[in-house]
């Protein structure tokens, strides 16, 4: 696993690189990484996949998963909970006409509707708290991705959170492991850049750490 860090030089200055985490103990031989260098070429990887052809797929993907999980396990309960009270209030009003305990059927009712009113409440918050999206939304989304500044941080990380799941990294190439892909897609010949000697002796910062860091790879 390697992760983003910082280092200051003797000259004072900063420095920012991936480097693996077992690089310290001596017990890994990877190379660290310029920070700007892997992240330019995982990015420009990323916004290649934004073709019209795959924003439309991404676009009903997502539009179709956003409407299949609109009902929430909350949500669900909460209906379920207000149909049994329909169903019993219904019961009641059946013993009611039968003239069974009409003092006490009555309080029943009362009391189920009341249980009804607060459901209905519970639901209306809970359905507040939905966030769907349409698919233009998202295309619109995409295409602003697409044609955005590649350059600009929050344009970057939405790339990334979208298309890349994992990172493999070798000191002469680069596996991207892709959100729904169906195989890895290799980068060959990308000349990573060794950090300068006088790394040895730079001071660590993780405040200097990269805001895009992928979760850990697969197993």
């Amino acid at each position: 696993m390697m992760t983003g860090c910082g280092g200051t030089g003797k000259s004072g200055t900063t420095y920012r690189y991936y480097a693996c985490k077992s690089a310290k103990k001596k017990t890994c031989r990877k190379k660290v990484v310029n920070k700007q260098k892997i992240e330019d070429r995982v990015v420009l990887g990323c916004r290649k996949l934004l073709t019209d052809g795959n924003i439309e797929k991404i676009a009903l993907a997502v539009a179709a998963a956003c409407e299949a999980d609109y009902d929430s396990s909350a949500i669900k309960r909460i209906k379920a909970a207000i149909q049994e009270a329909d169903a019993a209030i219904e019961n009641l009003w059946k013993a009611l006409e039968r003239g069974q305990a009409v003092d006490m059927i009555a309080k029943r009712i009362g009391k189920r509707k009341q249980e009804k009113d607060e459901l209905q409440s519970q639901l209306a918050i809970e359905m507040g708290k939905q966030v769907t999206f349409t698919a233009p939304q998202i295309k619109a989304f995409l295409y602003s991705l697409k044609r955005g500044n590649v350059n600009d941080e929050n344009n970057r990380r939405g790339m990334v959170n979208i298309f890349l799941r994992a990172i493999y990294l070798y000191d002469d190439r680069m596996t991207l492991i892709l959100n729904g892909g169906d195989r890895p897609i290799t980068v060959g010949d990308i000349l990573l850049d060794e950090i300068e000697e006088h790394f040895e002796d730079a001071v660590s910062s993780h405040a200097e750490c990269s805001p895009l860091v992928a979760a850990a790879p697969p197993e």
